[in-house]
């Protein structure tokens, strides 16, 4: 999918170009195939400084709690 898409694979250690990168692929899998990850409806908040998440119905803010790790990889390597 990355390929398709134009953009190239980068290895694991690599000294990467400025500017902007992929650098959340499994967020991009998210968005590509959903159906991959398990999604709860929250409220967000941030207390003493700190970022967090609730359980909430009818916020229309969805976040992922979890990912069939065996899939994932396929849907930007295929």
């Amino acid at each position: 999918m990355l390929s398709r898409l134009g953009l190239p694979a980068v290895p694991v250690g690599a000294r990467l170009p400025e500017g902007k990168l992929l650098h959340d692929p499994l967020a991009f899998a998210a968005v590509l195939e959903p159906d991959v990850f398990r999604w709860a409806e929250v409220s967000v908040y941030r207390e003493t400084g700190q970022w967090g998440a609730r359980s909430a119905s009818g916020t229309g803010t969805f976040i992922t709690v979890g990912v069939e790790a065996e899939r994932a990889p396929a849907v930007l390597l295929n």
